[in-house]
């Protein structure tokens, strides 16, 4: 290997974390910057939400909006939601102050960097590494927004780009590590979520590994794999450049 050649490599995998710092890779939810959804079930909020429906967040209208849930409520909530309407995990307080906080950096970071950062994610892929460490990774990402016309108006979910994205970072790791490629998520051979989810389960079973339907809304970055994309693809042009061989 060439020493400009050598040097492209080390400074693009210096974009790259594999680490369990990733959330792309190691996934856990928080108390204040995921949100779950209950209902509807994920294959319909898929479909909901990448045709275009304006999602409004359903609220139980708790007495107390502290209080734990109550698993008759839910169940009489799930029965009441009708299309358009989002339920999630949590109650009330929980779900308002989480949205308020979702929505506040989101829209900072749009204003700010330029970029989205929040998503809703679809089906997770419960995986083991070589070193037998348990990891939980989120396998399609929609970019999401949250809409709220006034402080007394509900909380809209929507999809803020018409785009279906697979967990690069994940299908990465997949392929450097276990020779294992993913499928890319193709509308026009997948009618549904459930039907991708199925052909992941099929990798993922005979390795021991297990696939889920969870829908969770958050936080998620891929501008350095991005960045690390850019210089791979474009390794040849990149190392014939007058100012890179310079630097």
């Amino acid at each position: 290997m060439s020493k400009s050649k050598d040097k492209l490599f080390q400074w693009s995998n210096k974009l790259l974390d594999m680490s369990r710092r990733n959330r792309l890779l190691n996934f856990k939810e928080t108390k204040s910057s995921t949100l779950s959804f209950m209902a509807p079930r994920s294959n319909e909020l898929f479909r909901q939400l990448t045709g275009g429906v304006k999602l409004k967040i359903f609220l139980r209208g708790d007495k107390d909006e502290k209080a734990e849930l109550d698993a008759d409520l839910d169940k009489i909530t799930i029965s009441e939601l009708k299309k358009g309407q989002l339920l999630t995990t949590k109650n009330d307080f929980d779900t308002k102050r989480i949205l308020y906080k979702l929505r506040n950096r989101a829209k900072s970071a749009i204003e700010e960097q330029g970029i989205n950062i929040l998503y809703t994610a679809f089906g997770f892929l419960e995986w083991t590494d070589v070193n037998k460490e348990q990891y939980s990774s989120p396998l399609l990402l929609i970019p999401s927004k949250i809409i709220r016309e006034s402080i007394i108006s509900p909380y809209i979910i929507s999809e803020f780009e018409d785009e279906i994205l697979l967990n690069q970072t994940l299908a990465y790791k997949m392929k450097q590590t276990f020779n294992q490629d993913l499928p890319e998520y193709d509308e026009d051979k997948y009618e549904a979520l459930d039907q991708y989810l199925a052909d992941i389960r099929a990798i993922a079973e005979p390795k021991g590994w297990t696939v889920t339907e969870q829908a969770v809304m958050g936080f998620f970055s891929f501008n350095k794999l991005n960045m690390y994309m850019d210089l791979v693809n474009n390794q040849d042009k990149i190392l014939i450049n007058p100012i890179i061989k310079s630097i």
